[in-house]
């Protein structure tokens, strides 16, 4: 295939909950033949989208789509590059997105919304542990002999 154009395309943002939202950003978008695509690369090797999943994401990047007039059109396409299981190698599947069966908003909302809840429950869960801090005071050592180096 011998695309017309390639370009970058911008991030996206999904709002689902008080200060959450979910980003979207392929990492480029092209022409063929008057037609724009869209691909969106999963590298997961033994954790594909199940159905459910996959039937939520692709509600959402479609939500996402509509909003830009520029990519209301394109052909979103997910390759995935996982395997069947863990003794298995890893193949590409090309899914077509116009298959998959997206959800109402009313089921999106109710989705989202148990995500969302229990997003704030682990938040509000590590927020309560003390986690002792990693990094320690280190003495900085400075040889001045070195700024000659900058010298001309």
């Amino acid at each position: 295939m011998q695309p017309d154009f390639v370009n970058d395309i911008a991030p996206s943002f999904y709002p689902i909950g008080r200060n959450l939202r979910i980003p979207f950003k392929s990492v480029f978008i092209y022409g063929v033949g008057g037609q724009i695509y869209l691909p969106w690369f999963i590298f997961w090797k033994y954790n594909p989208l199940d159905d459910k999943q996959l039937s939520l994401f692709v509600t959402l990047a479609r939500e996402i789509l509509r909003q830009d007039p520029e990519l209301e059109e394109a052909k979103f396409e997910i390759l995935d590059f996982s395997a069947a299981n863990s003794k298995a190698c890893r193949q590409l599947r090309i899914i077509d997105t116009a298959d998959i069966q997206t959800y109402s908003s009313k089921e999106t909302a109710k989705m989202l919304s148990i995500f969302v809840e229990g997003f704030e429950r682990a938040e509000a869960k590590l927020k309560e542990v003390d986690i002792p801090s990693k990094s320690k005071e280190t003495e900085v050592i400075v040889d001045i002999s070195q700024y000659t180096l900058w010298e001309k």
